[in-house]
């Protein structure tokens, strides 16, 4: 008989084929806490947030930011010119001038990026074009906000149309930027340390990379 608890259920104390549960979670972030006394600061870094510390530089971490509001102002801006919200224009503007902030902040970490992340010469032409992209993008979104903020963008359907028209082209290359980073990252592995498996290891139950295969079927239950 299939119950409703069948693969859903909320671990306290851990037990059965779950491992942990919220009371060792509790614990180890306690304990985890508790190791923090007495550390340096980049020692306190590396224990609380592992990731970042281990990143060669943060424009990994930022150039999210402007993705997200560049392409919420391209939506929201849509939607009240389509439904002609006053109100979400102006939410439109503030994700504009925001995006913009952050784009100039991510392509100067970019710049800053390049010059010390190693890289061959199959990749620096695609991180050319990568930081060509990123500047295209700070430029029009700069325009795009000078534009907004001194003139009516919406004072009649021909300027609004263009302005539409601008920060969908905004948005194209904001993706083609973005391709080409993923493009370096994932394909070229820049800026990534490779963890090399061991020569002895026995791949018969590990996956082509060498990692221990996992299965992510959950929710069987043996007996």
């Amino acid at each position: 008989m299939f119950g409703l608890n069948d693969g859903y259920s909320f671990q306290v104390h851990g037990g059965g084929e779950h491992s942990g549960g919220v009371a060792n979670a509790l614990n180890d972030l306690l304990v985890s806490t508790d190791g923090l006394s007495g550390q340096s600061g980049a020692d306190m870094l590396t224990l609380l947030l592992p990731g970042i510390a281990g990143m060669a530089n943060i424009h990994p971490l930022v150039v999210h930011f402007p993705i997200a509001l560049l392409v919420m102002f391209f939506l929201v801006e849509l939607a009240a010119c389509l439904f002609r919200q006053v109100q979400w224009q102006t939410i439109a503007s503030g994700l504009l001038y925001l995006g913009t902030l952050c784009a100039a902040i991510t392509v100067y970490l970019g710049f800053r990026a390049a010059e010390t992340v190693a890289h061959g010469e199959a990749v620096h032409g695609i991180m050319e074009q990568h930081e060509g992209f990123g500047v295209a993008v700070l430029s029009l979104a700069f325009f795009l906000s000078l534009w907004r903020w001194f003139f009516n963008v919406h004072k009649n359907a021909g300027v609004q149309g263009l302005y539409l028209v601008c920060a969908a082209l905004l948005n194209v290359l904001l993706v083609l930027g973005a391709d080409l980073g993923g493009v370096m990252v994932y394909q070229h592995g820049v800026a990534v340390n490779r963890v090399s498996a061991s020569p002895i290891m026995d791949t018969s139950d590990h996956d082509h990379e060498g990692v221990p295969a996992h299965s992510h079927e959950h929710g069987e239950h043996h007996h």
